[in-house]
């Protein structure tokens, strides 16, 4: 850094001393969908070289969360679990630190805006999702599967909450 500037970004990485297990590559940059490569398997002194990472902008899910009467839910969370055991785990864990926590335990879910609508961009294509909704009065909701298949793919999902 010169003079208290930032040095040029470089899409290059190296990291060295990584203990003898196996890796998985993630990049997240801003304005991008997550992307991934691997696992590698490192033992000791090994280096793995060629990791191609490309990112692409994703597709979106868009709608809006109300209640059963059809009143939006404000200040609501979406979370995108794996649809998996653990996807549906972690969304009943969530729900406890939404009601123990509050808001700042809510960390990688989308907020809802104050009129119960939602656009959540650059999400990563060819991967099923439970598309998932929380609320501090409303019982956490598992909307259901959905896959998004095309970059700039836009779905769209209402989600209905029921009261506690």
């Amino acid at each position: 850094m010169v003079s208290g500037e930032w040095p040029t970004p470089t899409a290059e990485f190296h990291l060295t001393g990584l203990a003898p297990r196996r890796y998985l590559v993630a990049a997240r940059v801003r304005g991008y969908a997550p992307t991934f490569a691997g696992p590698f398997d490192l033992g000791a002194e090994d280096m793995r070289s060629g990791i191609d990472l490309e990112l692409n902008r994703g597709a979106s899910v868009t709608g809006t969360v109300s209640d059963t009467a059809g009143q939006p839910i404000a200040k609501s969370f979406l979370y995108f679990a794996p649809d998996s055991d653990w996807g549906r785990r972690r969304l009943l864990e969530l729900d406890h630190l939404l009601l123990d926590e509050g808001e700042r335990s809510m960390h990688g879910c989308e907020r809802v805006d104050d009129k119960g609508n939602f656009n959540v961009e650059h999400l990563p294509t060819n991967q099923p999702y439970l598309l998932c909704a929380l609320s501090r009065d409303h019982k956490p909701t598992i909307v259901g599967r959905i896959e998004l298949h095309e970059v700039g793919e836009v779905l769209k999902r209402d989600v209905v909450m029921a009261v506690r």
